[in-house]
């Protein structure tokens, strides 16, 4: 596990980050498994659960409710707000990959529907942090 972890610490030295803003009234989920990968395609497509060696993947992380961090190869350090879609799409996402709990700041009956239909769809060790793309992961990313 130490191995593994001073990997990954030397890849993401390669790193840049963002920070991602909601808009007013918006919130970033967050999860018993905060942190997830995707590789983008020219598609407007990513894999979901992708290792942090691969070329163009992404990794974001949940901050606070209204921040998330993202990281990538050759971006530069900014803050950028981004739209409800897009907090919608990220929000999918920490569902997906959830292992069995969501955190909210918020309590809504739709954000328990949503979980209990998307939640916990990505499985450790099985769909993520792969080595190769698996094509069921595939989901609509724009």
């Amino acid at each position: 596990m130490v191995d593994s972890g001073l990997g990954i610490a030397k890849q993401l030295r390669e790193f840049g980050y963002q920070a991602l803003y909601t808009p007013a009234g918006h919130f970033f989920l967050t999860s018993d498994s905060p942190v997830f990968t995707i590789r983008p395609d020219a598609s407007g497509e990513a894999t979901v659960g992708m290792g942090f060696g691969w070329p163009g993947v992404e990794a974001f992380f949940p901050v606070n409710k209204r921040t998330v961090l993202r990281m990538r190869r050759e971006i530069k350090p900014m803050g950028i707000p981004v739209t409800e879609r897009r907090v919608e799409q990220i929000n999918n996402l920490i569902m997906a990959t959830a292992t069995r709990y969501l955190y909210s700041s918020q309590g809504y009956k739709r954000i328990g529907r949503l979980f209990d239909e998307r939640g916990c769809k990505v499985r450790p060790g099985k769909e993520s942090f792969l080595t190769k793309p698996p094509d069921s992961q595939k989901i609509l990313f724009k």
